[in-house]
């Protein structure tokens, strides 16, 4: 849950789930910098939710290592500043604006349903949920 394995804020929680044919990760409160050796653990990963936050979890920068490593067919970016919130961490601002936007998908909804025919392009997707 932090840079001092957990010793700061505890252990974190990642968690892999195998249904219909796709494999999707959920990394938790994850505050550990990028580790190719934790990634390998991982892998393979179609569908990956990451923090990208900072402060309590790694930031987007910390985000786009991981991302870049695993290659997921999509990335649900997750535990950021929004508008209700009062935790002073950083908003989806600064992970979109590093974003390619041909990858960018915005869902005006809290939901979203996938496929596996759905994981079929080759570059990795960006999808933003309310």
């Amino acid at each position: 849950h932090d840079e001092f394995s957990g010793k700061h804020r505890g252990a974190n929680n990642i968690f892999l789930i195998s249904a219909d044919d796709m494999n999707l990760c959920h990394m938790g409160d994850i505050g550990e910098p990028f580790s190719a050796k934790l990634c390998d653990q991982l892998l393979p990963v179609d569908i990956l939710f990451i923090p990208i936050g900072g402060v309590y979890t790694i930031d987007y920068s910390e985000a786009k290592k991981y991302i870049e490593y695993i290659k997921p067919k999509i990335v649900i970016p997750m535990h950021y500043k929004t508008k209700n919130l009062q935790i002073q961490i950083q908003s989806i601002d600064s992970f979109i604006s590093n974003c390619n936007k041909e990858d960018l998908i915005n869902k005006n909804s809290n939901e979203i349903n996938f496929e596996k025919e759905d994981l079929s392009q080759e570059k990795t997707k960006i999808v933003v949920l309310n």
